[in-house]
């Protein structure tokens, strides 16, 4: 999974105060079954932009053998 967040305005804030909100809410919203099924994580905080968003993309993750 990856996370691209772009805040709402430049107040300082913590990037992993990210990570439990948006994941709780993507599990409440059935996209995935449990947080816990995750294998690799990755957040990348960008510029402000008005309003504030965060764009999230998830693909499967496979195992090398």
């Amino acid at each position: 999974m990856s996370i691209d967040a772009y805040p709402p305005d430049n107040r300082r804030r913590d990037i992993d105060n990210i990570n439990k909100a948006l994941l709780d809410a993507i599990v409440a919203a059935e996209v995935i079954e449990d947080d816990g099924l995750i294998d690799a994580l990755s957040i990348i905080r960008f510029d402000p932009t008005k309003d504030g968003r965060v764009e999230v993309r998830i693909r499967e993750y496979g195992k090398v053998v």
